[in-house]
């Protein structure tokens, strides 16, 4: 849907009281590649659907996205945007700040689709289906209960690493997302040897591509078992797990 940047989509299913990872990729292409055999998308939110159902023959009850969404246009910051800098901005996971163009027509397609197909945004506590927004740096910091946010964005890794080589910062990153894989791994079956899969091929942006994607799934699952929070108000909100233990 977005041409500029790829979006990673990652797919989890609950069987046995355990969850397992059964599909993921660093595109929607690639995940309709792996799902039915498609090519490029024209109606991304239908056409992952109508591959998972045929793939699986299950519908997922919920759509977790990295990307500002809300139930009026967005002009500029919203509440979510602040009630999350508040809470983590001083763990460097402050939001960025939406505009008109970010994510402009992209978010409003994604949000009209999912809604026609019954997947209604969600900023308070819910059953049902539903769409919700996720950030993933919070996201993560709970995850690992760490004290700032993880330094695992592969464009970054010059910033996160000032006096390391290039091989170093690359050998860095990496443990990043093996740590990050790890943990993951613990909440869903089958995450280690996924993100294994793209760093044995040397996809590195792919593979924090791939990261995110299962990030939100997680997030999903944790709005699932109420082990989350919506952060902002009943225009947007950002779901955020709560701390593991």
């Amino acid at each position: 849907m977005d041409k500029k940047n790829s979006s990673g989509l990652a797919l989890v299913v609950q069987n046995d009281n355990k969850w397992k990872l059964v599909a993921v990729a660093p595109s929607y292409k690639e995940f309709l590649a792996q799902t039915c055999g498609g090519t490029e998308p024209t109606n991304v939110c239908s056409e992952i659907l109508s591959s998972i159902d045929s793939r699986w023959a299950i519908r997922p009850q919920i759509i977790a996205v990295d990307m500002p969404l809300a139930t009026v246009p967005i002009l500029g910051r919203r509440e979510s945007d602040n009630a999350v800098s508040r809470a983590y901005g001083g763990r460097k996971c402050s939001t960025h700040s939406p505009n008109r163009e970010r994510p402009g027509q992209v978010g409003e397609l994604l949000l009209k689709s999912f809604e026609l197909e019954g997947y209604p945004l969600r900023t308070l506590p819910f059953s049902g289906n539903g769409l919700i927004e996720v950030y993933p740096h919070p996201a993560l910091l709970n995850l690992a209960n760490a004290n700032e946010r993880l330094p695992y964005k592969w464009e970054k890794r010059s910033r996160y690493w000032k006096d390391a080589s290039s091989i170093e910062r690359h050998e860095k990153i990496v443990a990043v997302w093996k740590d990050i894989s790890m943990l993951l791994d613990q909440q869903i079956e089958g995450v280690e040897a996924a993100i294994e899969s793209y760093l044995d091929i040397g996809k590195m942006k792919a593979t924090e591509d791939v990261i995110d994607a299962i990030v939100c799934a997680w997030v999903g699952i944790c709005v699932l078992e109420n082990k989350a929070t919506p952060l902002g108000d009943h225009e947007s909100a950002i779901w955020i797990p709560d701390v593991m233990r």
